[in-house]
């Protein structure tokens, strides 16, 4: 499953948008139609037509807009891609197969504060409570290398290999199980319907551009047995006198796992956060097929 981002940056005293694709390889020339606006008054479309045979984009697609300077600030407010209008969060794009798109709609003014030479990568994954998504957030400080691409891979679990995408930066990157490539065996070849994202640890990493600047974390995903967990509490019945107990005690002693877990995965020891992740199935189906219960 293609993404492609649309991010609007200032560039030379320029607003320019960016779009930024994990997949440059289009076979079928598509118009990218791009309105932004200025604080002035100013409203401005720009159209873009990708691939263009006669220029190397190189992977720095971009279509400028008008001048900034501080007193101004200014956003993208509508994009189209061959005539459809894309939202500001990921949706499936007819004009283009296999495919999902954004833009971003951020107001974009000058930062004096930015200091060119403080580059800093870090992340933090939302905990959305969603079992479909993935949430990173890229809370990095790019200085110098803030307009250099960088990207972003995402070991499954369960997979060896990671996926990797471009990291739209100092945004939120979503992440469903078309763009994970994990709707069928080939990564992009199939529809978008978004299924679970399989539970346990995920390894994820940001790296720029040199690629000495690069971090890692791992993330515990959980939002599946949280699901689970949610059923046995309306099946324990707490405020009926006829209580389940003996199941509050084996959803307490899950809890008990998970949060050992999750420290564990904190302090770098994957093995014991497995092991408690599986302990915890292991009640959750002792639970759901007790006779008593």
């Amino acid at each position: 499953m293609r993404t492609i981002d649309f991010v609007p940056k200032i560039v030379d005293d320029m607003f320019v948008v960016r779009i930024l694709m994990d997949d440059y390889d289009i076979q079928k020339p598509v118009v990218f139609s791009i309105t932004a606006r200025r604080n002035d008054g100013t409203y401005l479309t720009e159209n873009l037509t990708y691939p263009d045979p006669n220029f190397d984009y190189e992977g720095n697609v971009r279509v400028d807009f008008f001048g900034m300077s501080k007193p101004h600030f200014a956003q993208v407010i509508n994009v189209k891609v061959n005539g459809e209008e894309i939202k500001n969060y990921y949706t499936p794009t007819e004009a283009i197969e296999n495919t999902q798109s954004r833009y971003d709609d951020s107001i974009i003014r000058y930062n004096d504060n930015i200091n060119l030479n403080h580059i800093e990568l870090d992340f933090v994954v939302l905990n959305t409570g969603d079992p479909k998504l993935l949430q990173i957030a890229d809370t990095s400080a790019w200085g110098a290398i803030s307009e250099r691409r960088a990207i972003i891979d995402i070991t499954i679990p369960g997979k060896e290999e990671p996926v990797t995408f471009y990291l739209a930066k100092n945004m939120i990157n979503t992440f469903t199980s078309p763009v994970l490539g994990l709707n069928c065996e080939t990564q992009g070849s199939c529809g978008v319907e978004y299924l679970d994202l399989p539970d346990g640890i995920y390894d994820i990493s940001i790296t720029g551009s040199p690629s000495k600047y690069k971090i890692s974390h791992k993330y515990l995903k959980t939002d599946r047995i949280r699901l689970d967990i949610d059923k046995l509490w309306v099946k324990a019945s707490i405020l009926c006198d006829n209580r389940d107990d003996d199941l509050l005690e084996k959803i307490e002693e899950i809890e008990y796992c998970l949060a050992s877990a999750h420290a564990n995965v904190r302090l770098g020891n994957t093995r014991e956060a497995h092991d408690l992740i599986d302990k915890a199935n292991q009640i959750i189906d002792i639970a759901n097929n007790c006779i008593n219960c």
